[in-house]
């Protein structure tokens, strides 16, 4: 979390944006607000679009686009951005994940929805998690995409590197283990 008194303005625009953001039900509106979040935090903290490209490591226009036009976080593409943008104007990964729930109307979800979640707010993609992890690429889409009742069953080592590598609880991740692994 953002330490409210060394870093108030960036603590406070979040705060303002995250009730904004619960009030609205226009995913076209709150990927805009979203832009407007970054916008607000990054001229608090007086930081230029050519200082932000360098440290998102991101285009100064794909930034100047997004404060304006806002995200379409349905898109993975778009979601990475805000996340890696989000990221170096010093919003936590827990911060992020929730304006990313709240942009998706879900508050809890399945184990698979708080997994994407989770990575899309960590900055990763779909292949830097399957290194991390070890596993085939297309099997953690699958993993991320089946939802429980049909489920993809996975390894207990498997499920303990990915509840790490995403920062979540390995009980979370307990429906998806193959039947018989505790």
């Amino acid at each position: 979390m953002i330490n409210p008194q060394i870093h108030k303005p960036r603590a406070k625009a979040y705060e303002e944006f995250h009730g904004a953001l619960a009030a609205t039900s226009d995913r076209k509106a709150a990927g805009v607000l979203l832009g407007a979040m970054l916008r607000k935090s990054r001229l608090q903290e007086g930081i230029s679009h050519t200082k932000l490209s360098k440290m998102a490591n991101v285009g100064r226009n794909k930034i100047a686009k997004v404060e304006i036009a806002g995200f379409d976080l349905d898109s993975e593409k778009d979601a990475l951005l805000f996340s890696k943008i989000a990221r170096s104007l010093g919003l936590e990964r827990e911060q992020i994940s929730q304006l990313l729930k709240l942009y998706l109307n879900q508050t809890e979800g399945s184990v698979h929805e708080q997994m994407r979640l989770s990575r899309i707010a960590s900055g990763m993609t779909v292949g830097e998690l399957a290194r991390q992890v070890n596993i085939k690429r297309w099997h953690l889409r699958v993993i991320e995409f089946k939802d429980i009742k049909r489920g993809v069953p996975i390894e207990g080592r498997v499920a303990l590197e990915l509840a790490e590598a995403l920062h979540m609880d390995a009980a979370d991740i307990k429906p998806l283990l193959r039947p018989g692994i505790a």
